[in-house]
């Protein structure tokens, strides 16, 4: 299983990513997946009030890497 990391999150910053990638590989997922799976944990996590995940999302160095919002201040995640 896949986890989202938010580097520099004060709190919890590791989160399970149940079902992505559960049939394909990582790597041939599309950014709309993975950041539509990013943003549907994220505010399971901190409320949909509370979280902005950007559309945009790069796969590179074996890993998926974004941006995204909570309450109000930016962060980078990444896929692991």
């Amino acid at each position: 299983m896949y986890q989202l990391y938010i580097p520099g999150y004060q709190g919890k910053s590791s989160f399970n990513l149940k079902g992505l990638a559960s049939r394909k590989k990582i790597d041939s997922l599309s950014q709309k997946r993975v950041t539509r799976k990013v943003r549907e944990v994220l505010r399971r996590q901190f409320g949909e009030d509370n979280v902005q995940v950007s559309c945009g999302a790069t796969y590179q160095n074996n890993r998926w890497i974004g941006k995204c919002v909570i309450n109000n201040k930016t962060y980078q995640w990444e896929i692991l």
